[in-house]
């Protein structure tokens, strides 16, 4: 990469088949991109919101909170393609053969009055989309009921299902389908036990100083290889904050025990699924 200053290089061209977002992601597709299997670009928002956390996230590292070290893609900084900036961050899918990935949406709430603020000022555009949400967690998913959602997944090349086909739909059901190629289990017992981390780790009360909405758990495995160990990261940090302020942290525990509930209920229905996956 040509250096343009100090702090901002350019980007490479993006490649002609994209390693970071296929139609399974949860996304919007095309909002992300690859420069090459390694790295994925991300256009930077007008709020600046998901570098800014990225940023923050590293800040903690330094400062020896390292609660979510492991579960954050590594940050490359910014870089600039056709007068746009953006982010690069690790391709989480670029070392597998068959990359089958499930991006699940955590939260019962999947949008913050205090952060759709940000992005505008205009009261309607507030409501109108605290409403789109509030209809899309509690009536088109389950978010409102198990604190997640199933946003995208892998699935079978003779299964066809849109994205909100994959929400509506029985979270079992949708488990078979990405769970096709984990012939013994393997990655699924995987996935449970590095949740069951996860969760031991976030009871720590550095956590609260983190303020996940909309994140998502993006979890991949080989289907090809099942000797290759699978890949489990948080995502979509734009509308999450890293918070400073000894109150803002204080005020936020309540959410952040609601994060925590919903991995619990994820831990719970994934070990219900494999129990009954072994009564089979």
């Amino acid at each position: 990469m040509n250096t343009l200053n100090n702090k901002t290089k350019k980007c490479k061209q993006p490649t002609d088949i994209n390693y970071c977002q296929d139609k399974s992601s949860g996304g919007h597709q095309g909002a992300i991109l690859s420069i090459d299997k390694k790295t994925c670009i991300k256009k930077i928002s007008q709020l600046n919101n998901e570098n800014k956390f990225y940023n923050k996230h590293n800040e903690l590292i330094k400062n020896g909170i390292t609660i979510l070290k492991n579960y954050i893609p590594k940050y490359n900084g910014i870089c600039i393609l056709n007068d746009i900036k953006y982010i690069q961050f690790e391709n989480l899918k670029g070392l597998f053969n068959q990359p089958l990935s499930i991006d699940i949406k955590i939260g019962y709430k999947s949008a913050s009055k205090k952060i759709i603020k940000n992005k505008t000022k205009k009261i309607y555009k507030i409501y109108s989309k605290l409403i789109k949400h509030y209809i899309l967690d509690k009536f088109m998913s389950q978010s409102s009921n198990v604190g997640f959602r199933i946003e995208g997944v892998s699935l079978p090349n003779n299964i066809k299902l849109s994205k909100f086909d994959v929400m509506k739909s029985n979270i079992n059901k949708i488990l078979d389908y990405y769970f096709t190629n984990d012939k013994n289990n393997k990655n699924l017992n995987l996935f449970i036990k590095i949740l069951n981390e996860f969760s031991y780790n976030i009871e720590d009360s550095n956590f609260d100083k983190y303020r996940f909405v909309g994140a998502s758990i993006l979890f991949t495995y080989d289907g090809l290889n099942e000797n290759i160990n699978p890949s489990f990261k948080l995502i979509d940090f734009e509308n999450s904050l890293i918070l400073n302020n000894e109150n803002d942290i204080k005020n936020n525990a309540k959410h952040a025990n609601k994060f925590r509930k919903s991995i619990k209920s994820l831990i719970t229905i994934l070990t219900n699924y494999l129990n009954n996956k072994n009564l089979l």
